[in-house]
């Protein structure tokens, strides 16, 4: 069996990245497309006096663009973390710890 060289395992390592991203890229497309068509819909929806009537589609239709943000944002965090490239917020993280010291506190 032959070793791995550095060459052939940076060229593994790009092709893996490669697949991610475009991955990451076909989330996208799909996810914030439909995050667009559904609040183009609701917003057109209050253009009329029937959608101020049952704001109910209004409320399942921010229901909808919520739920299909929170599925790309994990689906692309998890593909960035396979190639160990996920993000950090620091600023979130510091804000969390302070919200916890703070709880445990009182």
């Amino acid at each position: 069996m032959k070793a791995a060289t550095p060459q052939s395992t940076a060229e593994a390592d790009t092709r893996k990245l490669m697949g991610a991203v475009e991955f990451m890229d076909g989330l996208a497309q799909e996810g914030f497309s439909v995050i667009a068509a559904v609040a183009k819909l609701a917003l057109v929806s209050l253009e009329t006096p029937e959608g101020h009537h049952n704001l109910s589609n209004i409320y399942f239709a921010l229901e909808a663009i919520a739920g299909k943000a929170e599925e790309i944002q994990n689906c692309i965090n998890h593909e960035a973390e396979k190639v160990g490239c996920s993000y950090t917020n620091d600023q979130w993280n510091r804000r969390r710890d302070a919200a916890v010291a703070a709880r445990l506190a009182s």
